[in-house]
């Protein structure tokens, strides 16, 4: 009887049917092809893999990102759904998730005095410290001066009040004995008058006059010329109030400040707002960060200011048109504060009576024990990078944070300066930078503005002549998807294109071009880098982008990941280079049996340029960086490095393959199938040879039966060949091993077989 061998082209293709794919793979689970220098490849197990710490996060991992110190201590950040963590030298881990609490309907009580910049703010639970930031919306005037985005915390009075400084000296005093004369209208005289269009709330101890009520908001109309008199009334452009009965004396008069009033006309476009002392010019953009709805018109984002009517009202142009003539302010006049709290220096405790009187802590607790107020914040997915020993993170449309190791501060801060929502960030180079995509000027976010620091300070944000900061605005596309430092250049990929960026110095700092089109990224977290050319996965198709250009990938198992992807959760895909293997996997949720979470994944080899497929998950990833090996996050949340054994963390760590069809004898003749003769590597080069592989045999007799299996046979190195007795026109074999730390390769298996006749 004759003999034949089991040579198997490399690469899976399920683009052909079993019966077209002869000598090739069709189906794959946890194996590779690994070439060799006569232009053979072959089949074996992929590599195993270990926790990298011991104990599983509370909640999935998104991002990751490896770093070293200047003392070469080595730290992995870890981007979780609810918190930030740094693990220390694969052995300590920490939490240094930024602490978050948003207070949505803060009634605005301001205080401040002519010539000071401090603000005061008053609200119940604030609970801040120096270490502190509070973000401020919606747009706030006060006393004059316009309050938006974020701050630090300058002072902390009590639980309930602290101050901000709010950049420029407040032009009046925000509680002024007010005298309210008997007129008709009556006239409010105090020692400075505020804006046009200012909240007043009145205070007293005895009776207003009728027509005005204590804590009640009244606007200032018809200011008189020398700013120390002036009438209140219910609306901006009301009639001012009748006081001529008893009642006028002197009482108090308090400025709180407010929000944006917004007054639409009926079947006009056009928004009148008053803001006193806005600050505003044509042609700049106003953000309206908490929705609001007033005359049939839903006010939301950002929109160009095309009037200026006095330094207190403006104008723009909404996007529909009004139904009605009506007014509103921005989130009902209440403040929307988002505080972020820092955890102070750990000091060591001090017990009662050491120190002065008052210092100290009553009864010996350090500051580095006192509880952080918020809750640790909360994100979708994270960016995260390095700034020599700063760690730098982005939760998804939210600000920057910045940790750096045995600091004062304990956990994560807040970047002041930077834009408060981002798509995400990225260091780049040469000229070391903060680029942030998906950026803001507003408060609102711009899906197609890209915004980066100062060189070697991230600190500053604002461009002029003396920094290279400065922004660009993408033209085309609907928004950013992502963005990274390439090879000699950064990348932004919209859903269409790909744009690069270069540096080229001052003053334009970068240079933008569009150089691929309708080669748009699928999801944030789908491109990655290998050596010099950049991969990544479309909505439809494969790309990569090497020096010669972008090009598409030809892929023959794109209905295994197309047809099957979970389109409601693309979000969690994940490119994952693998270096010293020369591949990449994109890890996808997929629609047969998902849970939404990644479940599945492809795999390219970039050296055969040959695809294969199998089912396992990791939420995040790190190619080989300075902590070894890849990193990946599970779905269990266990943090895992790669290409560690031969078992997945001490448990099975199944592998297999099944071949397309092949027919032993031409045209219609059956055939028979008695011997298989193993030829297999058996175990890893310094392991014992004592794998233990399964080899099935299915055969049918037309290309759409059910195929009959025989099998599992096993095979370990002592097999010197299995017996058969198998009947068919075509077969195919599966190759499987189900172990915990077994390891095999694919060498020359024979198989003997004879003519058995056409029926």
């Amino acid at each position: 009887m004759p003999h034949a061998s089991l040579k198997l082209i490399p690469g899976v293709d399920t683009t052909k049917t079993p019966a077209l794919n002869e000598a090739a793979v069709s189906q794959s689970n946890c194996i590779r092809f690994l070439p060799d220098a006569g232009g053979q490849s072959y089949a074996q197990k992929i590599g195993g893999w270990e926790a990298y710490y011991g104990a599983p996060m509370a909640t999935p991992v998104r991002a990751l990102k490896a770093w070293e110190d200047l003392n070469t201590n080595l730290y992995l950040g870890i981007g979780c759904e609810t918190g930030l963590f740094s693990i220390l030298n694969e052995s300590t881990i920490e939490n240094i998730s930024p602490k978050t609490t948003t207070h949505s309907t803060v009634t605005l009580n301001m205080s401040y005095t002519t010539g000071a910049s401090y603000i005061t703010v008053n609200d119940t639970n604030s609970l801040t410290n120096t270490f502190s930031y509070v973000s401020i919306y919606p747009v706030i005037s006060a006393g004059g001066v316009i309050l938006a985005g974020p701050y630090a915390i300058a002072v902390t009075y009590t639980a309930d009040q602290f101050a901000i400084d709010g950049g420029s000296t407040p032009l009046y005093n925000s509680s002024q004995a007010a005298t309210i004369s008997n007129a008709s209208p009556a006239v409010v005289t105090v020692a400075s008058a505020p804006s046009t269009g200012t909240v007043v709330v009145f205070t007293t101890t005895g009776t207003l006059p009728a027509g005005l009520s204590p804590s009640t908001p009244y606007f200032v109309i018809n200011t008189g010329p020398s700013l120390t008199q002036f009438n209140v009334a219910t609306t901006p452009t009301g009639t001012p109030i009748n006081t001529t009965t008893a009642g006028s004396g002197t009482h108090t008069a308090i400025f709180p400040g407010q929000t944006a009033y917004f007054s639409t006309t009926s079947v006009s476009s056009t928004i009148s707002v008053l803001l006193p002392n806005h600050g505003y010019v044509v042609g700049q953009e106003f953000g309206v960060t908490v929705p609001v709805s007033v005359g049939g018109v839903t006010l939301s984002g950002t929109y160009l200011i095309t009037a200026i009517t006095n330094t207190n009202n403006f104008q723009f142009i909404a996007n529909n048109i009004a139904s009605s003539t009506a007014s509103a302010f921005e989130n009902n006049d209440l403040g929307y504060f988002v505080y972020y709290y820092s955890a102070p220096p750990s000091y060591p405790a001090t017990a009662y009576g050491d120190g002065s009187y008052s210092s100290g802590y009553y009864g010996g607790v350090g500051v580095g024990s006192t509880a952080v107020p918020g809750t640790d914040i909360s994100a979708t997915d994270w960016t995260l990078d390095n700034w020599g020993n700063t760690l730098v993170a982005c939760p998804a449309n939210g600000p920057i944070f910045v940790w750096t190791p045995q600091n004062v501060v304990q956990n994560a801060s807040y970047l002041l300066p930077a834009p408060v929502a981002n798509s995400g960030i990225f260091v780049a180079m040469p000229a070391r930078q903060i680029v942030a995509y998906g950026s803001t000027f507003t408060g609102v976010q711009d899906p197609l503005l890209i915004r980066w620091c100062d060189v070697e300070n991230y600190n500053v944000w604002i461009a002029d002549t003396t920094n290279q900061a400065g922004s660009y605005r993408i033209p085309t596309g609907s928004r950013i998807i992502s963005g990274m430092q390439a090879m000699q250049q950064g990348l932004f990929w919209t859903d269409i294109d790909l744009w690069s960026m270069q540096y080229v110095g001052y003053p334009l700092v970068y240079g933008f071009n569009k150089i691929g089109s309708n080669c748009g990224l699928i999801s944030q977290k789908a491109a990655g880098q290998f050596n010099n050319s950049i991969y990544w996965m479309s909505q439809k198709n494969f790309f990569q982008l090497t020096p010669q250009g972008i090009q598409p990938l030809t892929c023959p198992i794109w209905d295994v990941v197309f047809q099957n992807l979970d389109l409601d959760n693309v979000d969690k895909i994940r490119c994952a280079p693998n270096t010293a293997f020369n591949e990449i996997f994109w890890f996808y949720p997929s629609i047969t049996g998902g849970t939404g979470e990644v479940d599945s994944y492809v795999k390219f080899n970039t050296t055969l340029q040959q695809w294969d497929f199998g089912s396992f998950g990791r939420t995040a990833w790190i190619d080989q960086s300075q902590l070894g090996s890849p990193i990946g996050a599970g779905v269990d949340k266990f943090l895992y490095q790669h290409e560690i054994g031969n078992s997945a963390n001490g448990n099975p760590l199944p592998a297999s393959f099944t071949t397309g069809y092949f027919a032993v004898q031409d045209g219609d003749q059956m055939t028979f199938l008695d011997q298989i003769w193993p030829d297999m590597k058996w175990g890893q080069y310094s392991d014992s040879q004592s794998a233990t592989v399964y080899i099935t045999i299915n055969s049918v007799n037309y290309p759409g039966d059910t195929p009959i299996s025989y099998g599992p046979y096993a095979m370990t190195k002592q097999t010197q060949y299995i017996s058969t007795r198998v009947r068919g026109r075509l077969f195919s074999i599966t190759v499987e091993s189900t172990d915990a730390n077994s390891f095999w390769r694919l060498g020359n298996i024979r198989y003997r077989v004879a003519p058995d006749g056409k029926y």
